[in-house]
């Protein structure tokens, strides 16, 4: 969460209390005489709920737009049913029913009056990823509800069909769902559509339009040869050299790791973990090789308590889960000795982490640093700094358990080199690392749509036989990342960007494209 004034949030409040406060002034007389008493918790939830949810909307910028993209769509229905309320307000004021009449009739106060702006304010905290606005909504809705069922069965003075109620308000929201699911749908098509007759050039192009924050580097090898570019606000090129987390790029770093320990005979790529781990003897655990082709069975993460608590304070949802939070939800799970279907797992290169701790007798991060800077000789590659010339780092603590999986730092010279490894014929280790293990054929529509493939899994790396490339991604919450090569024509890139994956154009669309156009396909 961002701080800063949210003119859209302002917007939306004003929509919400200007019908309030001209009804507030013009109630009807019969309202005092109907509404003697009111229920001091309801009162208090709603009054403590129009407090957090006013200084939340205002105060927080995540609400504002920066750029069209399928969360926007959220917005889009936030705005719709804000007009409806409107709507139903000018109806209100319009009509010459009694108070009674007005409570009685299709949808009624308790529904319309009521759930309209709770509905509203729950999608602004989800499209800005705000849990203390969803929640602050909940306690808003809660005691605004509550008062106007009770109004209800006041003013009308029959048994009160809370059944009845509820079943609209199910309505309402179903409704909401559907709109969602149809207006994403169509965004999707439509933006499917355009990208599909895009150059990568032009993804570029309208991904640093208009933008002053954006910094997108990318490192292009072909015959040997190195050529960077860094693109700012409307594709202008500096040559600042950036930060940027990589993301799970990383494990690609861990996979190299792994190689390494294995020529070393520290690790068989067929042992199961529980070879190198104190675990229960009496169960079957995955074996290295499933770890490292996501065909262990290991889901992507597992909750844990702390997830909750990094909404309110982190942009890393993985902070302070720590190295035995991983031990101990290992030794829970239950699996078979097969290979399962293809998931990504983040937690299982977490495990693969304690692993190479293990076996290196050595904390993941000082390991994996000092085979960056020695073996790899980079300089500016860094785990889990959480620092840089950029903004939106993730933080991260020592013993944190996810940080192999995605905590590395780097700069698009550095990741040249980096690639340069795989393009190094003599280097058997990257080989190996790259090499097919498993047929996994990933299926999926956006991906099959842009021609971007999953045929095989190597060690971590992605293989798109369709194409002939080897490729990896990498995304945090403020940056996305894309590295591929072609080992045969002597291709490769690499691109960077400070972007969230889902803003614009993500490294993986415009890599794709671009490894393909590079390669004649």
């Amino acid at each position: 969460m961002h701080f800063g004034f949210s003119y859209i949030g302002l917007i939306f409040l004003l929509m919400l209390m200007i019908p309030n406060i001209i009804w507030s002034r013009n109630k009807p007389k019969e309202y005092d005489k109907y509404v003697k008493y009111e229920n001091t918790l309801l009162l208090l939830l709603e009054r403590t709920g129009e407090i957090l949810v006013t200084c939340i909307s205002l105060i927080f910028k995540d609400f504002n737009i920066n750029n069209f993209s399928e969360s926007s769509l959220l917005l889009i229905i936030a705005f719709i049913l804000m007009i409806l309320y409107e709507i139903y307000w000018i109806r209100y004021f319009k009509s010459e029913k009694t108070m009674k009449e007005q409570y009685s009739s299709i949808l009624g106060i308790p529904v319309a009056g009521a759930t309209l702006p709770v509905f509203t304010f729950l999608i602004l905290g989800i499209y800005g990823n705000n849990i203390l606005l969803i929640i602050s909504t909940l306690i808003l809705g809660i005691g605004h509800i509550g008062i106007h069922l009770n109004h209800y069965k006041d003013s009308v003075k029959e048994n009160i069909s809370i059944k009845r109620i509820v079943l609209k308000i199910i309505f309402v929201f179903i409704g909401i769902i559907i709109l969602y699911i149809l207006g994403s749908f169509m965004f999707k098509m439509v933006q499917l559509n355009k990208l599909e007759k895009m150059s990568s050039t032009d993804m570029i192009e309208y991904t640093t339009k208009n933008d002053d924050k954006t910094r997108i580097s990318i490192a292009i090898i072909k015959d040997g040869n190195v050529e960077y570019k860094v693109y700012s606000k409307n594709m202008k090129q500096e040559n600042t050299i950036y930060d940027y987390e990589i993301g799970s790029i990383s494990k690609t770093y861990v996979a190299l790791l792994l190689s390494r320990a294995i020529d070393e005979n520290k690790i068989n790529i067929n042992d199961s973990i529980d070879k190198y781990l104190e675990l229960d003897n009496n169960k079957y655990y995955p074996t290295i090789e499933r770890l490292i082709t996501h065909t262990s069975g290991y889901k992507a993460y597992y909750f844990e308590s702390q997830m909750i608590v990094n909404k309110f304070s982190q942009d890393n949802d993985f902070y302070g889960i720590s190295k035995a939070d991983i031990l101990k939800k290992v030794k829970n799970i239950n699996l078979e000795d097969k290979d399962y279907e293809f998931e990504y797992s983040n937690f299982g290169i977490s495990v693969l982490g304690l692993v190479l701790e293990k076996v290196y007798n050595k904390d993941f991060t000082s390991l994996m640093n000092d085979f960056i800077n020695t073996d790899l000789k980079l300089e500016d590659t860094k785990v889990a700094t959480g620092k840089g010339n950029l903004d939106g780092y993730w933080n991260w603590k020592n013993e944190d358990g996810y940080i192999p999986a995605g905590a590395i730092i780097s700069n698009i010279e550095d990741m040249a080199e980096y690639l340069k490894i795989y393009l190094n014929n003599e280097n058997q280790n990257s080989i190996n690392t790259y090499n097919p293990r498993k047929e996994i054929n990933v299926s999926n529509y956006m991906y099959n749509k842009l021609d971007i493939n999953i045929n095989k899994i190597a060690m971590t790396w992605m293989i798109d036989s369709k194409n002939n490339f080897v490729w990896h991604n990498g995304a945090t919450t403020n940056f996305n990342s894309y590295i591929a090569f072609n080992k045969e024509k002597n291709i490769g890139i690499v691109i960077l960007s400070n972007l969230n994956p889902n803003k614009k154009i993500s490294t993986t669309v415009i890599g794709s494209k671009m490894m393909k156009e590079l390669c004649g396909n």
